[in-house]
């Protein structure tokens, strides 16, 4: 491999981390409007059930990835979603 080799991989890696960014904004955005539901059904930002599901799918989701790192990714998210919540 070269130097442009690298160069080109990091690129990709540059691109994919772009993406990723994009889709937690748009999470955070359906998150928001669920804090805006939960409001008015009267209804707590935490959800232990939910929370389990949503750590869950992230493990089904992600078969090849270390299952330690996924639910501390899930865990994360599910922590910045909640803090969002709570903001309404």
């Amino acid at each position: 491999m070269s130097e442009a080799d690298l160069k080109k991989l990091r690129k990709k890696i540059d691109s994919i981390d772009g993406k990723i960014v994009h889709l937690l904004c748009k999470r955070f955005e359906a998150v928001d409007e669920v804090a805006k539901v939960k409001k008015n059904l009267g209804l707590d930002v935490n959800d232990r059930a939910r929370e389990r599901e949503v750590i869950q799918n992230y493990k089904s989701a992600a078969k090849n990835l270390d299952e330690e790192f996924v639910e501390e990714l899930a865990r994360l998210i599910l922590a910045q979603s909640k803090k969002i919540q709570s903001r309404r």
